[in-house]
């Protein structure tokens, strides 16, 4: 039995979804298509958006995980 993990992230009416474990990337906007029926991850002329979510989502997941920082001299 496969787990579902899925990460998500909604930002300015726009939802990006990533399922890491089946490596399944869906974005949607919310507005235009509040049913989500029209995945535009392979949609090039939303490639700007997509890249824009998924830093959002690399920004999320990074408050999550501890952060080591390493002690500056004289500081």
């Amino acid at each position: 039995m496969m787990a579902f993990v899925l990460e998500s992230v909604q930002r300015h009416g726009i939802q990006l979804n990533f399922d890491p474990a089946q490596d399944v990337c869906e974005l949607f906007d919310l507005a235009a298509d509040p049913h989500r029926t029209r995945n535009l991850w392979d949609d090039d002329a939303s490639a700007d958006l997509r890249a824009d979510m998924v830093w959002a989502l690399l920004q999320s997941r990074w408050g999550l995980e501890p952060l080591w920082m390493p002690r500056v001299a004289g500081a």
